[in-house]
């Protein structure tokens, strides 16, 4: 099923149709890790008692609307940060540590 599912996707972004969800969704994944460490401190900010304490007072339902509203959150961010720098702010200091020289943003 995953190979199917990965075979679907792989031919709506090729038949050019959705090109424009495809290149919103692509730039997020150009900071993956942003994106991942920013989704994670999101969510239990929303859930865990240090934030909004949610966890537990909410049905599946509400924490499905929690995360699909934070997903789609951190979907702009990432559109909005890619169209100014080619780099995501994690992806950069990585660099910055991987290389030990300074990389421009």
């Amino acid at each position: 099923m995953s190979l199917l599912y990965l075979v679907l996707i792989m031919n709506w972004v090729e038949s050019g149709r959705f090109q424009m969800v495809a290149v919103t969704i692509g730039r997020l994944g150009r900071m993956a890790l942003t994106g991942y460490l920013l989704e994670s401190l999101l969510m239990s900010a929303v859930m865990l008692h240090w934030g909004l304490g949610r966890f537990g007072a909410t049905t599946w339902a509400e924490r499905g609307l929690w995360v699909i509203g934070i997903y789609l959150l951190i979907l702009a961010f990432a559109n909005v940060w890619m169209s100014r720098f080619r780099l995501g702010p994690l992806e950069w200091l990585w660099r910055i540590g991987t290389y030990a020289k300074w990389v421009r943003l």
